[in-house]
């Protein structure tokens, strides 16, 4: 398959950062914010606060939704976007750069 071109970048925390390196999914807490004009199902690159790229995934979120629910915690994130979903990167669609 044909390696996707990211739509736009994720930006996360340090602890986001360790869990996505031990395998874990992305959740909204450890977001800073999201750059670009992707939607559901696009590919983007998640990078660390200073804009180091540390994987790429498949979003279950918009980038505007994602600005809306950064740093929130599961329940809430739910409530907000009337979805089931808390993943904004779920671990089974994501490749993380070593």
């Amino acid at each position: 398959a044909m390696i996707e071109e990211p739509k736009g970048i994720i930006y996360i925390d340090d602890g986001a950062v360790k869990a996505l390196r031990n395998g874990k999914s992305l959740l909204p807490a450890g977001v800073l914010k999201a750059e670009g004009s992707f939607k559901e199902g696009d590919t983007v690159t998640i990078a660390t606060s200073e804009g180091i790229p540390v994987g790429k995934g498949k979003t279950n979120f918009s980038a505007q939704d994602i600005n809306r629910i950064k740093g929130m915690k599961g329940e809430k994130v739910k409530e907000l976007l009337g979805t089931k979903k808390e993943e904004i990167v779920h671990r089974d669609n994501l490749i993380v750069f070593t």
